[in-house]
Formats: structure tokens, sequence, C-alpha cells
């Protein structure tokens, strides 16, 4: 904000000198809450990550500003089944101290039964066993919860959705030279395809990978290979992010024109609206695993325009070849999920 001109300006408009040569109180109250963005939860909305609400249950200096702010609001957290268990943790340290002003909505279309339990008993609620319908409204106050069940209603139904799986086992999860070439043959076929890494650095060494066969290509170019992950800086990553609405989004001006390969990390999962002919993912957890699959043929609008051989939806997954997880399980900080997902595939 100290670079912002506009923001600039608006602190210098209000300090008028009083005839005693002094700043109103409420001058120097403005200038107090520019100075931290800890200090934005003293608005009436605040916006916000939720690393800036975690904070406020861990010992660090001013976590009383964070905590007294939402101590007086609603908190809303949406996509609340995206976090590790750490992360989960500390959110549920924030319902135990009521930090919430007495009121929290959480909202997810994923989250795990046994999740959703954990998070409910931070709020000292109880939640039974006899009704997990979708979609569902848990509404938890003290000591009792009561339920508003929209399943009987048809328009809160979502549409039923068959997506075929194809298991593929490799070496490291990583994609072999066959798949590879499956992945560039799909681009000439004028396929919208993404592959879906769990880590950075394997995203990046495979788009190395393809971008060299690429160059050495008659038939395809380098603008329809894309790179999207969480370490650009701010201003790259938003022009990523604006490059990939732009081929997947909906109403692309891309798309049916060429084909394009989309190679992402778990940036794709979650709030981008974006659609895919063809989805390749190494294992994840299963309620993420439902998340990446959200994004294939996920506009009904594009299915007549969809290339031969991709009209049903297919979601390849890559599988170990053995039990070790490596990194991947640290990652999702539980290998017990990834190998009970491995099994129901």
């Amino acid at each position: 904000a100290k670079y912002q001109q506009d923001f600039i300006d608006l602190k210098q408009a209000c300090r008028p000198q009083t005839v005693q040569e002094h700043e109103e109180a409420w001058v120097q109250c403005g200038n107090w809450l520019a100075q931290s963005r800890k200090r934005v939860f003293l608005g009436q909305i605040g916006v916000c990550t939720v690393d800036q609400v975690l904070v406020s249950v861990l010992p660090v200096k001013h976590k009383f500003v964070r905590g007294f702010g939402i101590g007086r609001s609603v908190m809303i957290v949406d996509e609340v089944h995206a976090y590790d268990s750490y992360m989960y943790g500390l959110l549920e340290a924030v319902l135990e101290q009521r930090l919430a002003g007495g009121s929290a909505i959480l909202l997810s279309a994923t989250l795990p039964f046994e999740q959703k339990r954990q998070l409910a008993n931070a709020w000292n609620c109880t939640l039974p066993n006899d009704n997990q319908n979708y979609p569902l409204i848990s509404h938890c106050q003290t000591g009792r919860t009561e339920f508003f069940d929209l399943s009987s209603l048809p328009e809160q139904q979502p549409k039923p959705t068959t997506v075929g799986i194809e298991l593929l086992k490799t070496p490291a999860l990583l994609p072999d030279e066959k798949l590879l070439q499956r992945m560039l043959d799909a681009v000439e076929q004028g396929a919208q395809v993404c592959l879906v890494c769990n880590l950075v650095a394997v995203a990046q060494q495979i788009y190395q990978t393809l971008r060299q066969r690429i160059q050495q290509s008659p038939t395809l170019t380098e603008a329809q290979l894309l790179l999207f992950h969480s370490r650009f800086i701010f201003a790259d990553r938003q022009r990523k992010e604006q490059a990939v609405l732009e081929c997947f989004g909906p109403g692309s001006s891309e798309r049916c024109k060429q084909g394009h390969l989309l190679i992402a990390t778990q940036v794709v999962e979650q709030s981008l609206d974006l659609d895919f002919d063809w989805l390749i993912t190494q294992l994840c957890p299963v309620d993420l695993l439902f998340q990446r699959m959200g994004r294939l043929h996920r506009h009904a609008k594009n299915q007549s325009g969809r290339p031969a051989g991709f009209v049903e939806p297919v979601c390849t997954v890559l599988l170990p070849e053995n039990i070790d997880y490596d990194l991947h399980a640290v990652i999702y900080g539980n290998s017990r999920v990834l190998w009970r997902t491995q099994q129901l595939l």
C-alpha cells in the first residue's frame, strides 16, 4: 500500500490542521490503521487470506488485534476442505476459543465427514452419524445440532456425472515417455489437456521436458504449453492466471481453435472456473481428487465442441509402483489417506 499513489493521496487528504495546529484524533486513527495489514480486522468488513486468521492463535506480537477483530465479526471460511493437518489444528483452536464472535460459517462441497465432525467438536457440538446427506447445512450451537437437508430439493441437486478413471503406475508418480507423447498427440488433435502435479519442482521439470519436445515438433508451438504454480511473483502469477482463464475458462476465445497443455499444481483445483477435455493428475487425497475432477468437462456448453476421443470425461491418475509415497505423503501429511484413496481407485 505504501507504493499505491491513490492510497497515499487518500491519507494526505485527511491531514487538515486544527486551530491548535494538531491533527484531529480521527486522522491519527486513520494513519494507524493504514500502517499494518493486521488492523484490517477492525473494519466492518475484512477480506484476507486464511493465514491471517490462523495467526490469531499463535504466540506472535499483537495477536490480540486479530483476535479482537475476529471476535466481533462473523467469520466465513470458504473451501474449508483444502487445508493440511497443521492448518486444521489452528482452525480448530480459533473455533475452540470462540474468536469468531459466536458465529462461524464454514463452506465446502467435499469436506469428509470425519473432518466435519472434528470442526464441530471444536465448536463444542457433536455430529450424529445418521445424517450425511448432500447438500446439507449443519447448524451447530453449544450442545445441539440442527440439520437443514437440501437433498430432497431437485433444484439443489447437482446433475449426475460419470467420470472414467484410468490408473497408471509409474516410478515416482511421474508421467512416462508414452504418456508424455499421448499428451502432445491430444494437443495436436485440438484437446485442452491439464496435468496436475503435487510439487512445484515436478511441474517445472515436466514443463521443461515438454518444452524441449515442442521446440522440435513441426506442428506444435510453445504458446500451446503453459505452466502455472504458486511460486511466481505476484505480477507474473496474475498474468499467468489470466492466460489460463483465457484458454480454459468459460467463453474462452482460444477453445476450438487449437489445443493447449497446462502443467499446473494445486492452484487449479480451487476457485478457478476451468474446463479440460482430459485431466491427468498425480495421486492425492480423495477429497482433493474430486476437486480436480471438477475441472473435467465442467462447462456443458462446450460438450459439442470436444475433439474426437475426448467426448467422454476421463481422468488419468498416476499411482506409485509401490506404497512409498515419498514427498507426496509429506505434502499432505497423511500417507494413510493416499493409500486408502489408491485402494478406492
